[in-house]
């Protein structure tokens, strides 16, 4: 986790007084869960996915401070994969001048997969957007669907 923190280029500082760093945490490590590359239990909440059980994780390295997440970062060697996944992630809300908006496209799309990839087979996708926004009204506003479904097709997660 703390390999994941430092690359966000988060610290301790931030995870402490930001809700936005925490919740970008939360849609990596529930991106990486969905690619099996993390092995953490998520529950949809308020703002999409979220584990209580990183949560204290990440919670306890802030407490810790930045050198010790900078340590246990460094002898963190990680897999390809998930090196792209959080470059991906990160260039992607990076393309907003807004990262409010990035996470809000963020928070769409790793809700939208949840409901998506726990009701399947009986859910379409489509079913999942329109659980999403009956759940997230604001969704549909801004055009955070089309921008989500984009993002989980370049993930991987859904098909062209």
């Amino acid at each position: 986790m703390a390999w994941i923190i430092w690359r966000l280029r988060l610290t301790a500082g931030d995870i402490l007084s930001d809700f936005s760093a925490r919740l970008l945490i939360q849609k990596v490590a529930y991106i990486m869960k969905t690619k099996e590359l993390l092995d953490m239990e998520f529950n949809l909440h308020i703002h999409g996915p979220y584990s209580s059980e990183l949560a204290d994780i990440y919670m306890e390295l802030a407490r810790e401070g930045d050198e010790v997440i900078k340590r246990l970062a460094s002898q963190y060697k990680p897999r390809e994969d998930e090196e792209s996944i959080v470059q991906l992630i990160m260039e992607y809300i990076g393309n907003y001048n807004n990262i409010e908006h990035g996470l809000k496209v963020l928070e769409t799309a790793t809700t939208i997969y949840d409901i998506y990839d726990y009701n399947k087979p009986k859910y379409t996708i489509k079913d999942a957007i329109e659980h999403a926004a009956w759940l997230k009204p604001w969704i549909e506003d801004g055009d955070y669907i089309n921008e989500a479904l984009k993002l989980l097709k370049t993930l991987g997660l859904l098909k062209n």
